[in-house]
């Protein structure tokens, strides 16, 4: 019985657009790739906790 092709997942959806034009791994993880650009990002949106 073939497999029937998922839905993409939430998570997908929204990194697929982002990656469609890295394709090396250095262009995503390297000093001045996608990973370090994003990162301050999602650590200025993190609610902080109260102490």
């Amino acid at each position: 019985m073939p497999r029937r092709k998922s839905e993409p997942s939430e998570t997908d959806q929204r990194l697929n657009p982002l990656l469609q034009h890295y394709s090396r791994p250095e262009q995503i993880l390297g000093d001045n790739g996608l990973l370090k650009q994003l990162s301050p990002l999602a650590w200025s949106n993190t609610p902080s906790k109260a102490n």
